[in-house]
């Protein structure tokens, strides 16, 4: 399926906004000049810099072939962790600068512009990983949408601590995040036991504490129908969930780090390859000037002789 499609008027007003933005006019001469991937990904690099290595690509004026190959290559290291998919035809479009193609490209920028994702963040298809970024559907939101959804939230979460601290019933465990803790029952005392939290459905729940507060369930204690055989530390799922985010962009960071790392050493390894050649090529050129040296000096001193034998 192309990538390339007609954008309607609500589209196009956008794309026109936001190109406005960016200061950048698509008028014939900009066309072909964003036929080329160099001026396309100096201005992707402005929103994603991390992710946008300028490095790999050289500004082609004429060769359609080598356009096609930047184009393929920015495909592969940034488009493609910006969930934009280009085809064999769409990234043949884009190096020809056919009417539409840049346009369309752009306006999936203009989306990842606006998305309510990070955008340094990196995508991956692992399913664990679309959980816990947990992007509302759709392009993009409005400022106005996105306070009324964090306020939704701030009250689904004072809810849930009013029930637990009226309510007589066990909580649910699929709130917490348990991460065991060996030895901790050598370094319990009274205020880790004041502290602790029972889910027997006998006792009552304690007080519910801040989320930056670390709980200890003692051992002995019920959850889903397992005893603890020793004590658990209790991690509340918002700071769980906040702290995974903040790892998978840590990964895919050093992931970048690590692809740039391989293609700083083929860099180093090409101009090391060069440079031995260079230094074949000097010692061959030396050997030859001393050969033509001696060669010199030779046939200089048989025309000194001569000389002295000719004047006596």
């Amino acid at each position: 399926m192309s990538h390339i499609r007609h954008l309607d008027f609500d589209e196009d007003r956008n794309l026109n906004q936001w190109l406005e933005e960016q200061c950048i006019d698509l008028n014939s001469k900009k066309r072909r000049e964003l036929s080329d991937v160099l001026p396309v990904a100096i201005i992707v690099k402005k929103f994603y810099t991390r992710l946008v290595d300028l490095n790999p690509y050289t500004p082609l004026r004429n060769s359609v072939a080598l356009k096609l190959k930047n184009w393929e290559i920015f495909n592969a290291r940034v488009l493609k962790k910006l969930n934009i998919k280009l085809s064999d035809s769409d990234i043949m479009a884009l190096a020809q600068g056919s009417r539409g193609a840049i346009e369309s490209l752009f306006y999936d920028l203009f989306l990842a512009d606006r998305s309510i994702k990070t955008p340094r963040e990196s995508r991956t298809p692992d399913e664990s990983v679309k959980i816990l970024r947990k992007t509302p559907k759709g392009h993009s939101m409005s400022l106005k949408q996105r306070k009324e959804a964090l306020q939704k939230r701030i009250e689904s979460l004072e809810r849930r601590n009013e029930l637990l601290q009226n309510s007589s019933e066990p909580l649910d465990s699929k709130s917490l995040t348990f991460i065991e803790t060996p030895g901790a029952a050598s370094v319990q005392d009274l205020s880790l036991k004041s502290r602790s939290l029972t889910f027997n459905s006998i006792s009552r729940p304690a007080p519910v504490l801040a989320l930056s507060e670390m709980l200890i369930v003692d051992a002995g204690q019920t959850i889903n129908g397992t005893m603890l055989e020793m004590p658990y530390h209790v991690v509340p799922y918002d700071i769980y969930e906040k702290d995974m985010r903040a790892s998978v962009a840590k990964d895919a960071y050093i992931s970048r780090l690590e692809e740039k790392t391989k293609y700083m050493k083929d860099i180093i390894n090409l101009k090391d390859s060069r440079i031995d050649d260079l230094m074949s090529q000097l010692c061959k050129l030396s050997v030859k000037l001393l050969q033509m040296n001696s060669s010199f000096k030779k046939n200089l001193d048989k025309a000194k002789k001569m000389q002295d034998f000719a004047n006596s």
